[in-house]
């Protein structure tokens, strides 16, 4: 009796932790990869919220998708273009912008909404990238590399030499906003009011501060300043003491299309965080927390009405060799206070 006894309270305790790792288990990994062994690129609302244009790689090949926030209705938009990335809505949304590559060089080409009518702004031996409408669609904001070299004998050829363009929203009038010759510049967004841009840059006139995100104001573009935010308390910590906060590590800094925040993300604390511009004041949203190797870019970027984030969380499944990897993509939402987290799965 005394054997039945015991045997049971295991058997009942047994159940109980793997009740309980089953419940931390599917917290921490809450989602289906959108597609195994495939990259999944930028992804951007439709600015009613119902439907999202992204982009996914497999192999040389990457293609323009729609699908609807629920994952229903997942289908093609370009078709005989080998190579986009980079989509951008228009904000009234009857024409999406996005890169087409050809050799490794890119230009700016707009289409309507459903892919059809597609029509090239840009042309040439630059490298364009990034496109973004201005709030009221007048305008289109870019990034152009004009050199593609090497800066060290044991790196890769990589596009250097960048600036910040615009043109109309016809393509006409293309005129360069910064004149820099920056190293590198990623992540390119607008403020609600068309007044500023906000990008990732090193080099350039930030000489003493390799990497940093600068806010550019488009009237004055001399009149600049660099956004640090406060993540003092978001610090690595050890045993007996904190991790300076590496500020270079920062990436995808994309303004709100509403108010005064911005969302970015820290690769080293794996978080998705969502800033005051004003005041510094920052909130972690999202934190990854699967055991995988991953590269968490996310590219995030909002809503038009501000009140959601929908990013991408990359696993690398396989490491083919230097600059080789194999993904597996997941398509998440949340919203920006950090409840409603969401996979978009197509079915």
């Amino acid at each position: 009796m005394y054997n039945k006894t015991r045997l049971i309270l295991f058997l009942l305790c047994l159940c109980s932790m793997l009740s309980g790792c089953a419940t931390i288990f599917s917290a921490k990994t809450p989602f289906k990869a959108f597609a195994a062994g495939r990259d999944l690129g930028v992804a951007v609302f439709s600015p009613d919220g119902q439907t999202i244009a992204l982009t996914l790689r497999s192999g040389s090949d990457s293609k323009l998708y729609e699908v609807n926030a629920d994952g229903t209705g997942f289908k093609l938009l370009t078709l005989g273009v080998k190579y986009v990335f980079d989509p951008s809505i228009s904000p009234d949304g009857t024409k999406i912008l996005f890169c087409q590559a050809t050799n490794g060089q890119g230009d700016i080409c707009e289409a309507k909404i459903d892919g059809s009518g597609q029509v090239c702004f840009t042309t040439g031996p630059e490298h364009d990238y990034e496109p973004v409408y201005s709030p009221d669609g007048k305008k289109i904001y870019f990034l152009r590399a004009r050199e593609l070299t090497k800066y060290s004998p044991i790196a890769l050829p990589a596009w250097h030499e960048i600036d910040v363009f615009s043109m109309n929203a016809d393509g006409t009038d293309i005129r360069n906003i910064t004149s820099d010759y920056y190293y590198r510049l990623h992540s390119l967004s607008v403020d609600p009011k068309g007044e500023h841009l906000m990008v990732s840059a090193s080099g350039g006139r930030m000489h003493e501060d390799w990497n940093s995100m600068l806010l550019i104001s488009i009237s004055n573009p001399e009149k600049y300043r660099v956004i640090r935010p406060n993540l003092e308390k978001h610090r690595e910590k050890t045993l007996f003491w904190k991790h300076d906060v590496d500020y270079t590590k920062i990436r995808n800094p994309r303004f709100s299309p509403v108010g005064n925040s911005m969302v970015f993300t820290w690769p080293l604390n794996n978080g998705l965080f969502i800033m005051d511009i004003e005041s510094g004041a920052v909130n972690k949203i999202w934190e990854w927390e699967s055991s995988d190797d991953q590269l968490s870019l996310m590219d995030p970027r909002f809503s038009r009405d501000g009140s959601k984030i929908i990013f991408n969380t990359k696993a690398v499944r396989q490491f083919r060799g230097p600059y080789e990897f194999k993904y597996e993509s997941t398509l998440c939402i949340v919203n920006t206070d950090g409840s409603g987290l969401q996979s978009v799965s197509p079915q």
